[in-house]
C-alpha cells in the first residue's frame, strides 16, 4: 500500500512538472518573470520523474532559464546555486555520473567553460578519487572544450572524443532511417525534418574530428554513410565545410568531385563565404582554384 502511494505521489510530481514547464514559458511572454522562474525551477528540480525527458529537462529548461536571466538575473544565480551543489557533492565521490551530466548541462548554459576545468583540476588533486568519475569528469570537460579546442586546430587534444562521436553519429544516422521508413502522418514528416537536421550536424561534426586526427577511414565512412541517407546539395555543403575546417583539403576535394550537380554546389559554397572567417574563405577559394 505505501509502495502504491509512493508511485502515485511520483506520478503526480511528474505531471506537475510538465505542466509547469509549459505554464512557465506562457509566464515568460507575459512578463510574470518571477513566477515563470519559481516554475522553470521545479521543472527542473522534478524533471527526472518525467518519463521521456532526459533531454528536455538537461536542455531546453535549463536553456531557457538563461535565456530568461538575460531580463530577469536572479535565473542566472538560481542556475549557479544548483551548479554549485552539484559541485559539491562531485567533489566528495560519493555521486554517480548523472551528477556530472548534470552540473555539465548547467554550466553549458551559463557559458562558464573555465569552472568545469578549475573543478576538474581541483579534484584531480583528491587522493583515492573514484577513477571511473574522474575519467567521466574528464571527458564531458573535453566535450565543454570542444569548439574551441578546433577552432584552435588542436584535434589531437580531442582524440579520446573521436569514438563516442563516430558511435553517436552511426546511432544517429541508423534511427534517422527507421523513422523515415515509418514515417506517415504530417506531424511524422514534421519531427524528421528536424531530426534530419539534427543528424546531419551529429555526423558532419565527428565528420570534421575525424578528418582533423586524419583519420580518413572513419571520416570516409561517415561521409558515405550521410551521403547515402540524405545525398542532397546542404550535405555536400557541409561536409565540404567541414573538411576545409579541419585543413583536409583532400578530403573536400573528394567530395566535391562525388557531387553530381557541381554548379549548384558551388554557388552554395560561395554563397557559404559569406560571415565565415577569413582562414575558412581562403581555404574555399583554394578549393575551387584547384577544381577549376
Amino acid at each position: 500500500m505505501a509502495a502504491d502511494n509512493e508511485v502515485e505521489k511520483r506520478i503526480a510530481i511528474a505531471n506537475e512538472a510538465a505542466e509547469k514547464f509549459k505554464k512557465a514559458r506562457e509566464l515568460t511572454k507575459s512578463k510574470d518573470f518571477e513566477t515563470a522562474l519559481e516554475y522553470y525551477l521545479f521543472a527542473f528540480d522534478n524533471g527526472h520523474l518525467v518519463d521521456g525527458w532526459g533531454g528536455v529537462r538537461l536542455s531546453y529548461i535549463p536553456g531557457e532559464i538563461a535565456e530568461l536571466g538575460k531580463q530577469f538575473p536572479p535565473a542566472l544565480v538560481a542556475l549557479r546555486l544548483r551548479r554549485d551543489e552539484r559541485a559539491t557533492i562531485i567533489k566528495t565521490g560519493t555521486c554517480d555520473t548523472r551528477t556530472i551530466h548534470e552540473l555539465i548541462s548547467l554550466n553549458r548554459y551559463l557559458n562558464e567553460d573555465e569552472y568545469a576545468q578549475q573543478l576538474l583540476s581541483e579534484i584531480e588533486t583528491i587522493p583515492d578519487y573514484s577513477s571511473k568519475l574522474l575519467q567521466y569528469l574528464q571527458e564531458k570537460t573535453l566535450e565543454i572544450r570542444q569548439e574551441k579546442l578546433k577552432e584552435e586546430k588542436k584535434y589531437d587534444e580531442l582524440k579520446p572524443l573521436l569514438a563516442k562521436a563516430g558511435r553517436s553519429a552511426f546511432m544517429s544516422m541508423g534511427d534517422y532511417e527507421g523513422e523515415m521508413l515509418f514515417a506517415e502522418s504530417e506531424e511524422d514528416q514534421k519531427r524528421n525534418k528536424r531530426y534530419r537536421d539534427y543528424t546531419r550536424q551529429t555526423a558532419a561534426e565527428a565528420f570534421e574530428l575525424a578528418c582533423g586526427l586524419r583519420n580518413l577511414k572513419i571520416a570516409n565512412l561517415i561521409s558515405e554513410r550521410l551521403l547515402k541517407i540524405m545525398p542532397e546539395i546542404e550535405t555536400y555543403r557541409i561536409l565540404i565545410l567541414s573538411a576545409l575546417k579541419a585543413d583536409s583539403t583532400d578530403e573536400a576535394s573528394r567530395l566535391l568531385a562525388l557531387c553530381e550537380e557541381q554548379e549548384e554546389l558551388t554557388k552554395t559554397l560561395k554563397d557559404s563565404l559569406l560571415g565565415e572567417s577569413p582562414e575558412l574563405e581562403k581555404a574555399l577559394i583554394r578549393l575551387f582554384l584547384s577544381s577549376a
